[in-house]
């Protein structure tokens, strides 16, 4: 069972890897659902990010 965070909490991260290199299948799919997701694209998800005008 999971209990959520009250307040919210806001996390940032980053990923890399090396050109190039092997990704296991499992990185791969977490990759394509981050970007689905719009973990990569969401202003909202970046609090401390400036939003775009009119955007």
């Amino acid at each position: 069972m999971g209990a959520p965070f009250n307040p919210a909490q806001i996390m940032n991260f980053s990923l890399c890897w090396r050109a190039n290199e092997y990704l296991s299948l499992a990185n791969k799919r977490f990759i394509e659902f981050a970007q689905k997701a719009g973990f990569f694209n969401n202003q909202d998800a970046h609090p401390t990010r400036k939003k775009k005008p009119g955007g």
